[in-house]
């Protein structure tokens, strides 16, 4: 009886070393429906690894692209086809994190320690997404755009601008993504030029600024310049933006120090009237030292007007120029 046993427990042994390779491991779409799912294996020294090389094989199924140019880009839709539509937006590519839906439903451990991983996509639930989300992105657009003849002038409209080209990008990624998984493809019927929406938002933009605490009016010349670099108009009282500007000193002594110091503060807000929004704020502090109060406050404001100068007018043109 005892050899019995043993030889039965020789076998289940024997079974669990020898055991043959899921099917799937070669082949992801053995015991799948490739007319409903697409399957790909990941393999990777960690579980994590090896599912996230399963879902860039997901991804790598699409192989979908979208070609930068001025005027005229080329969308290779995945399935043969290619599509020309006219566009400024920037170059971009679909990557895992643009594929909604993906499922790791299985793995497995190889002898070696590895992992190997299987994910799967149903294609009729994620072509309906992607073309719902084409149809979002689409009317979306269409509302910003009518939206910005009605904010012409202000700095709100350059950020409808950036608003266009956003949901663009999306809008041409789900057409794409949707066009991959479809028998009859959706067309690229929505036309965006960022290049003359930036020219529109930015004719006739004049702005009003207002510096407190700016005894010989350094600071706002300072500003008045890093507007009137970017084509802007500075006015009095018409612009429909506004630049507020607040600086401050302050004397101090440091215990065992021979120097004197000012400590400066500047707080800049850019806001518009159609939005009545902050729409960027630029704060900073710091402090300058020499033998007198005199000379350190000399210092500081040096210090603030490059401030200005260097760090506001890059955020500015950053926020507002696209650059």
């Amino acid at each position: 009886m005892r050899k019995i046993i043993l030889f039965f427990v020789f076998l289940i042994v024997t079974v669990s070393v020898f055991a043959a390779t899921p099917a799937w491991v070669v082949n992801p779409y053995a015991g799948y429906d490739s007319a409903k799912l697409i399957c790909a294996t990941g393999y990777g020294k960690t579980i994590q690894d090896a599912d996230l090389d399963a879902k860039a094989g997901i991804a790598g199924f699409f192989g979908t692209s979208i070609v930068a140019a001025t005027s005229t880009s080329t969308m290779d839709a995945g399935n043969g086809n290619n599509y020309d539509v006219f566009t400024s937006s920037a170059a971009s590519a679909i990557n895992v994190e643009d594929i909604v839906g993906i499922d790791i439903d299985v793995r497995y451990e190889m002898s070696n320690g590895s992992y190997v991983s299987h994910a799967i996509l149903k294609k009729a639930s994620s072509m309906l997404y992607y073309g719902s989300q084409a149809n979002l992105y689409k009317t979306r657009v269409e509302n910003l755009q009518e939206m910005i003849i009605e904010s012409i002038g202000t700095f709100s409209c350059m950020g409808l601008v950036d608003e266009i080209e956003q949901d663009y990008s999306k809008y041409l990624k789900c057409v794409l993504l949707y066009n991959a998984l479809s028998l009859t493809p959706l067309e690229f019927d929505l036309e965006v030029d960022t290049t003359m929406l930036r020219a529109l938002a930015n004719s006739g933009l004049a702005v009003v600024v207002e510096v407190k605490g700016d005894v010989s009016g350094r600071f706002e010349t300072a500003i008045k310049k890093v507007l009137t670099d970017c084509g802007y108009e500075v006015s009095r009282k018409n612009g429909r933006n506004t630049i507020l500007a607040e600086v401050s000193f302050e004397n101090a002594e440091v215990k065992g120090s021979p120097y004197k110091f000012v400590y400066y503060t500047i707080n800049i807000s850019v806001s518009d009237d159609v939005t009545d929004k902050e729409l960027l704020e630029f704060s900073k502090t710091g402090r300058e030292a020499h033998t007198s109060y005199t000379s350190a406050k000399t210092r500081a404001v040096s210090a603030v007007e490059k401030l200005i100068q260097n760090n506001f007018s890059k955020d500015f043109k950053s926020k507002f120029k696209g650059e």
